[in-house]
């Protein structure tokens, strides 16, 4: 099977519909909307705390469907779900993995930096600061998951969100030694911002990995 969007041909009609295996009768007004028939799917999924992990329209596996999908009929489509404990754990392997990559780099920057140009350690910082970001975007869906309650999971009597809130303080300290160091740049610059790098910023990713596998032992309500 290929994965694509939705350029999908028209087939004759006869569509059968198949959701985990179990065959789905559809409103006949659904029948020539890939955009309706997904989102109807996913609302049976909801109905058994499950989510869509896959969706296959004659043998495409389509990731997105836009609202300009094209309308047709089609001979077959196929979609498996998952439940939201699945959904959630695999939000925190991707977002250990995120972190873990974005850790080993900030340690690679941290033994780097003091032998590097300003302009060379300035741009790389640019290139993969939003990365820090990017591990943010599965606990905002772990969120919806679980709730308020993320926020209140304590490692070391510190909750997570208080850790979150470190994050911005840290960065800022970063951009402040390059403004600072625009016109003059020493070596106790390097090594203040290597100390920022390895002291600060690589256990705070670290310490973010531990609250998300923390979280996931953690039952659904």
């Amino acid at each position: 099977m290929t994965k694509g969007s939705c350029e999908l041909h028209k087939k004759q009609p006869s569509m059968r519909v198949v959701l985990d295996g179990q065959e789905i009768d559809l409103p006949q007004q659904m029948e020539a909307s890939l955009v309706a028939i997904r989102a109807y799917l996913e609302f049976l999924a909801l109905q058994k705390r499950r989510v869509l992990s896959g969706f296959i329209v004659d043998g495409v596996d389509v990731c997105h469907i836009g609202l300009d999908a094209p309308v047709g009929t089609y001979e077959h489509i196929c979609a498996d779900t998952i439940t939201f404990e699945q959904l959630s754990m695999r939000l925190v392997d991707t977002a250990c993995r995120q972190l873990q990559q974005l850790a080993a780099r900030v340690e690679d920057a941290a033994l780097r930096v003091v032998i590097s140009e300003r302009h060379q350690t300035q741009a790389e910082w640019q290139e993969w600061q939003p990365q820090f970001r990017t591990p943010l975007v599965s606990l905002g869906f772990l969120r919806e998951l679980w709730g308020e309650s993320v926020d209140s999971v304590m490692v070391g009597g510190v909750t997570l969100a208080s850790h979150l809130d470190e994050l911005n303080p840290m960065l800022r300290q970063v951009d402040a030694v390059f403004l600072a160091t625009e016109h003059e740049w020493v070596d106790e610059d390097a090594i203040a911002l290597s100390a920022i790098f390895e002291e600060c910023l690589v256990p705070w990713l670290k310490m973010l990995e531990v609250y998300l596998l923390k979280l996931q032992t953690l039952p659904l309500p």
